[in-house]
Parts: structure tokens; C-alpha cells; sequence
């Protein structure tokens, strides 16, 4: 464990209070030791700020339905609850609830919570590209790989036959 300063009387923000194993001479690591850096997002109208001035808004460029009153349920219950999840670039609203609580969107690496591309509500998307790490096991470059557990809409078959 980390020694800390006699006169601090808790532990300072961002530290973490991690645990070494010893292996012989080598010292394994488990976790992060010591401060961790801060996850910054950059507010379009104040800059930058901790993601603790932030929360998140959800998907971006979601569109309430119009006719909402006419939607059957299952059609109300996925746009309430379905959303994309990929692995890789994602398109998220964000509040800057600390701050000028604007609302605004960020294009994120979900693989590696690299932020991308900061806009405003209202603006499109800006093209960029990411790099997606090799991704463990043989799994799918994009999603769990897990069919088994996949969620399909009332239209979709998921490749089952008529049948069966």
C-alpha cells in the first residue's frame, strides 16, 4: 500500500488504493498504482472539464417518434430500450450539468474511451477514424461475438427458419 503524507487525514481524489503481489524480484502490478489520470471531455462552449462536471445523455441523434400515441408496445418498448452498442466509434449526448449546462454530442471509441470528435445539438457528425485494439479470444470485431444472447427486433428472424 502507498504511504501517505502524515497530515493528510483521507485519501486525495483520484488515487486508488491498489494492491502489489510480489513475484520474486518482479512486482506485478493489479490495477493502477497511484494517481490515475483524469477522463477529460472538452465542453464545446468552456473547455475542458473532469467527466465528473458531466453526465451522460445517451445515445446521440435519436429521434422521438411523432405518432407515439399510435405505437404499438413493442414498437414504444424499442425505441425506449434498444440502442446500439458497438465496439468502436459511438455517437453520445452529453450535459454539461457543472457547468454551463448546455447539452451537446461526442464521438467516443467505446474500445478505448478515446474522445474523437466534440459538436454541438444540431450539427452533423464529423468523418474520423479509429483505431480498434485486436480484440481477445477470436471474438467479433464489432459486438460480443454472442449470438446466443443477442436481442432481435419483431421483424428479425436471427436467421432462424420457418419450422424449426
Amino acid at each position: 500500500m502507498p504511504r501517505l503524507d502524515p497530515g493528510i487525514r483521507s485519501v486525495p481524489a483520484g488515487f486508488r488504493m491498489d494492491r502489489r503481489i510480489k513475484s520474486g524480484d518482479d512486482d506485478i502490478k493489479c490495477g493502477n498504482w497511484g494517481r490515475q489520470e483524469m477522463f477529460l471531455i472538452r465542453c464545446p462552449w468552456c473547455g475542458e472539464r473532469d467527466v465528473s462536471d458531466f453526465s451522460y445523455g445517451g445515445e446521440a441523434h435519436i429521434a422521438r417518434p411523432t405518432d407515439s400515441e399510435t405505437m404499438s408496445d413493442s414498437a414504444w418498448a424499442e425505441f425506449v430500450f434498444l440502442r446500439s452498442n458497438p465496439k468502436g466509434v459511438h455517437a453520445e449526448r452529453w450535459n454539461h450539468q457543472a457547468g454551463c449546462r448546455r447539452w451537446f454530442n461526442i464521438l467516443r471509441n467505446t474500445a478505448t474511451d478515446d474522445i474523437l470528435a466534440v459538436y454541438k445539438m444540431g450539427e452533423s457528425p464529423p468523418e474520423v477514424t479509429a483505431n480498434l485494439p485486436a480484440t481477445p479470444s477470436g471474438e467479433a470485431a464489432i459486438g460480443s461475438g454472442n449470438d446466443a444472447a443477442k436481442i432481435l427486433g419483431p421483424d428479425e428472424t436471427g436467421g432462424a427458419t420457418a419450422g424449426k
